[in-house]
């Protein structure tokens, strides 16, 4: 069984790369129906604690050769499975314009597929699908986004002698700016894509870290998602049967009564809930992506420094250890 060691200090890299997820396994095993589910598909006593790791945009040569070097240069663990004391692999999902004239990009793309990472969909242009940033009005046509994903996954399959990075199948998609509607995810299922990543997640209150739901189909919806669109920031979607959903899952802040534990001497959620007006410090449920927790305050982040990101992804990642091991999915980007 694959597995994860802690305590973990200092770096991130030892925390966030320790396991490879790979969630077209059941997909690929022709599991065409998977309802929402907080159990493992197998017992969890046996279940290997995946962590996915997922990064956007990739057109930063320095960032982009930064993070696979990181990855060749680290290795699962010790375990049973096809991954064990391998290098570490990512998926990496492309905004594909910027890239199609400029070959340096396009080598590292041709070379994550050669290594044997995921290379993946997310979008010709990157569009914000928002009108005066309110999500429930989009500018967007189906037509319009029919085109983004299908002329990126043209960049992305043709063959490298043609231009393009070689890719044989495009498997995944994460939508821009986290945005979408049943346009998006039409054009998602009619490119033939198998799986999304953009869907909130771990955001109904039942959910704490130790039984947040598994990767599932699109048949019934998700849970999060119809709760954010109770709530008026997501729209009401249709359902799509057969098509993946990998959740993203809100990190957990950890409360104050374990920040001695995480190497810290103040309170992390005190220190988010001043500078994010939405942050509940009762639940502690923040956000996953770099950007919000990294970047500066002034442009809508936490600010967050290396050791209070670190503190959070070992704690979610704790909880997920004593709980029901559903894969901890972390958002990225290769430039930051």
């Amino acid at each position: 069984m694959l597995t994860v060691k802690t305590p973990l200090r200092r770096t991130i890299v030892p925390l966030i790369i320790s396991a490879f997820f790979a969630p077209l396994s059941l997909a690929e095993q022709g599991f065409d129906a998977f309802p929402p589910s907080k159990e493992s598909p197998i017992a969890t006593q046996v279940t290997p604690m995946f962590i996915t790791l997922g990064f956007d945009d990739n057109l930063e040569i320095n960032g982009l050769s930064w993070i696979m070097d990181l990855l060749a240069n680290n290795h699962n663990p010790n375990g049973h499975d096809a991954y064990a004391n391998r290098d570490l692999r990512a998926s990496f999902f492309m905004h594909c314009e910027p890239a199609m004239e400029n070959e340096d990009v396009k080598t590292l793309w041709r070379q994550l597929v050669q290594i044997g990472h995921e290379v993946a969909n997310h979008s010709q242009t990157h569009p914000d699908d928002k009108v005066n940033y309110n999500p429930l009005q989009s500018w967007m046509t189906a037509e319009q986004w029919q085109e983004e994903v299908t002329l990126c996954n043209k960049l992305l399959t043709r063959s490298t002698e043609e231009g393009g990075i070689g890719v044989e199948t495009v498997f995944g998609f994460r939508a821009p700016f986290m945005t979408y509607n049943d346009n998006t995810l039409n054009a998602v299922v009619n490119n033939g894509i198998r799986y999304d990543v953009s869907f909130p997640a771990g955001i109904t209150p039942d959910q704490d870290g130790t039984n947040n739901i598994w990767p599932h189909t699109l048949e019934n919806g998700s849970p999060s998602h119809a709760m954010a669109a109770s709530g008026g920031w997501k729209p009401v979607i249709d359902n799509y049967p057969g098509l993946w959903e990998i959740p993203l899952h809100t990190l957990i802040v950890p409360p104050d009564s374990k920040m001695e534990h995480y190497g810290l001497n103040y309170s992390l959620r005190d220190k988010i809930a001043g500078r994010i007006g939405y942050f509940d410090p009762n639940n502690g449920k923040g956000d996953n992506f770099d950007w919000n927790l990294y970047f500066t305050p002034n442009w809508g982040a936490a600010g967050l420094s290396e050791d209070d990101v670190v503190a959070i992804y070992q704690y979610n990642l704790d909880l997920r250890l004593e709980g029901n091991r559903a894969p901890l999915t972390l958002g990225l980007h290769s430039a930051f």
